[in-house]
């Protein structure tokens, strides 16, 4: 519902917007490896260094099981990159401590796609573009951000069968 307003505002008002599709790399084997509870803990990790980096009107969400989605209004493509980024950053530069252990679990690093919306674009068409540049992040080898833009550089390429 946020995206849509926010897109229906951008439309009317010719402002851009971006969208991050953010997933935790290898969340799964995490919590099938630490238990439910630490999972959680690590979702309440992200969540939390979401909501610090952003401002204003951005919104965030939880997208599914370890994907979250940031709404980021007036916010052009390279902005949001830079954001995304940031928070990539910020995550991975965080060890995991079991508190009751004092073990440390290792690290939680995450793939980042980024789109700008087009206007006149359906709403399906611009979390699709964000969400192939976030599986475009995991097939690159995870923990970084790629954007549209890396989409088109990466769709030229082609295998010479020689």
């Amino acid at each position: 519902m946020a995206l849509r307003e926010t897109a229906l505002e951008a439309e009317e008002d010719r402002k851009f917007l971006s969208l991050l599709m953010i997933d935790i790399d290898f969340f799964k084997q995490f919590n099938d490896t630490h238990g439910h509870m630490l999972g959680d803990q690590v979702l309440k990790l992200v969540a939390r260094t979401i909501s610090d980096s952003i401002k204003g009107k951005d919104t965030a969400a939880r997208y599914g099981g370890e994907e979250f989605a940031i709404i980021l209004p007036d916010t052009r493509l390279k902005d949001a990159v830079a954001v995304a980024e940031n928070i990539r950053r910020l995550v991975a530069g965080r060890k995991v401590l079991n508190r009751r252990t004092g073990q440390v679990l290792g690290q939680v690093t995450l793939s980042i796609g980024v789109a700008e919306y087009e206007f006149g674009e359906t709403l399906g068409a611009f979390v699709h573009r964000a969400d192939e540049a976030l599986y475009l992040s995991k097939r690159q080898g995870r923990n970084q951000v790629m954007s549209q833009e890396d989409l088109t550089s990466t769709s030229h390429l082609e295998f010479d069968e020689g």
